[in-house]
């Protein structure tokens, strides 16, 4: 996956971040249709650029918007699929 493939889909995961307040990185990959692992570098752009943290709650692994607050999260077991 290029650079702008990665940068496309952070655009449209922190839209899509900002209408809900928390789900899951497998429930956002499916609502747009992207691969869980698309959805995972591309939360990880949003990281990069300071817009969401990650951190592990109750086993799984969240990001959290930092304003407003909203957060995502996956089981691990997702990631290694």
């Amino acid at each position: 996956m290029d650079k702008k493939s990665v940068k496309i889909n952070a655009e449209k995961i922190w839209h899509t971040l900002n209408e809900m307040k928390s789900v899951s990185i497998s429930e956002l990959a499916r609502i747009l249709n992207l691969s869980i692992e698309s959805t995972a570098l591309a939360v990880g752009w949003l990281v990069c650029e300071n817009k969401v943290s990650i951190g592990s709650k109750n086993g799984q692994i969240e990001s959290v918007v930092k304003t407003p607050i909203i957060s995502v999260s996956v089981k691990l077991k997702d990631m290694l699929q």
